[in-house]
């Protein structure tokens, strides 16, 4: 068994949903130094400094498995020699490179060589969908191109070679069963349980839901996930366009109050124009909710456009047109999907793990 040592700067959310997640079922022993999940601008560019003084303090590690929101060369530059020479796992939820901007938004470009630094200091790195990969290669040549002089040599190269994937798992057993209303059922639920930012499209679900209403389609809406600021517009535009089809809005207070959100959903719709995973669409599928996704970005590494054909749209228009029949009429079962996705429980996806932790730490 070896001995871990998991360094998250930004432990709030899907990360903080990782690194416990990992821990728990794991075989091997993790300890963790985190810092709480706010100001991730920040935790890029200082927690180095306050992670590497910590780290001195631990017994002596096997391996290091650090977030990409850390800086792993400038921590490894400011440790001492007996974490330097340890093994190095890092791994990519997300990338400052690819991850779209809002408007008016300029790119960091000293967090994007951050994050290049960190993965040329690592032994091994891992993105948690090849959408992601594939996406943060191709968009490499341009941003060295864009450098004023002394390129880095090989720099596609080397990430390509040292990088593979790897999904989170995902805790459905904190999920309720699935349990469907019948078929008499007056009004169905939509769902949509995402980020309130401008890259999850929630413009895109206000025009659904105002379509929706053109169109005298009888439902219930819930909508939730955290907004970046505790003031949002999340909490005035949707009463406006929901108005009484309004279940819930707002983020869900603890696991148990958003498994009972999930419950109570029929359909669940992503609008999103960045996804890098979708764990909130395999929790709603879990939860018993049909899906319905843009056939692109990671959806199609979970579930097969080619068999599933009813659970994405190519365009708004399709988009609109499948969420009204299935409203009207019911989705499809939900069940066959939820067998699918049953491999991404964290008991089937933590093994993979603990072989690579058994790999790079040389059996310890």
């Amino acid at each position: 068994m070896a001995r871990v040592l998991f360094l998250e700067p930004y432990f709030g959310g899907s990360h903080r949903a990782f690194a416990e997640g990992l821990a728990r079922h794991s075989r091997h022993e993790f300890e963790r130094i985190t810092s709480p999940g706010r100001f991730w601008r920040w935790r890029m560019r200082g927690a180095a400094i306050e992670f590497a003084r910590k780290a001195r303090a631990r017994t002596a590690p096997d391996l290091l498995f650090a977030s990409s929101m850390l800086s792993l060369a400038e921590f490894l530059g400011l440790s001492d020699e007996g974490i330097r020479r340890l093994p190095r796992l890092l791994y990519f939820h997300e990338n400052q490179l690819t991850y779209p901007l809002a408007e008016g938004e300029r790119r960091d470009l000293h967090l994007v060589m951050t994050q290049i630094s960190s993965a040329l200091a690592a032994d091994r790195i891992l993105f948690n969908s090849e959408h992601q990969r594939g996406d943060f290669l191709a968009a490499l040549p341009a941003f060295r191109k864009s450098l004023p002089d002394r390129r880095p040599v090989g720099l596609v190269e080397a990430i390509r070679d040292g990088s593979s994937v790897l999904p989170p798992g995902v805790d459905f057993d904190s999920l309720h069963a699935p349990a469907r209303r019948g078929e008499g059922a007056s009004e169905r639920v939509l769902l949509w349980n995402h980020r309130w930012e401008h890259d999850k499209g929630r413009d895109v679900l206000v025009e659904l839901i105002r379509h929706l209403a053109r169109k005298r389609v009888r439902y219930r809406l819930i909508v939730t996930g955290a907004p970046r600021e505790a003031r949002s517009d999340l909490f005035d535009e949707l009463p406006r366009a929901a108005g009484d089809r309004l279940l819930h809005v707002g983020f869900a207070r603890g696991r148990g109050a958003y498994a009972r959100l999930l419950a109570r959903a029929d359909l669940v719709v992503s609008t999103a124009r960045h996804e890098f995973f979708g764990i909130s669409v395999l929790e709603a599928i879990w939860a018993g909710a049909f899906p319905l996704l843009p056939r692109a970005l990671a959806y199609p590494e979970v579930l097969d456009p080619a068999r599933h054909e009813a659970c994405y749209y190519g365009s708004r228009e399709e988009l609109f047109e499948k969420a009204a029949r299935y409203l009207r009429g019911g989705p499809p079962a939900a069940g066959p999907l939820r067998r699918e996705i049953a491999r991404f429980a964290w008991p089937s996806v933590a093994p993979r793990y603990d072989e690579l932790i058994d790999r790079l730490a040389g059996g310890a």
